[in-house]
């Protein structure tokens, strides 16, 4: 059941992402939330769950964007 919802989850925030490109930092948090809430992810791995090496890229590419 959890997987089911998980997925479920995760689709319904990928379409959501592609249909509302504006609010795409509240999509993802909402959703991050309803993870935790729901029980998926506990709340005491959250940070380290997270992919830090990833969300630095993803910065740094922002920057370089930013600064031409």
């Amino acid at each position: 059941m959890i997987k089911t919802t998980a997925l479920a989850l995760f689709i319904l925030t990928y379409f959501l992402l592609l249909i509302f490109p504006k609010i795409r930092a509240y999509i993802a948090l909402v959703s991050a939330a309803l993870f935790v809430v729901l029980g998926i992810m506990p709340a005491d791995k959250l940070f380290s769950a997270v992919d830090w090496n990833v969300l630095m890229m993803i910065a740094g590419t922002m920057g370089i964007q930013c600064f031409p």
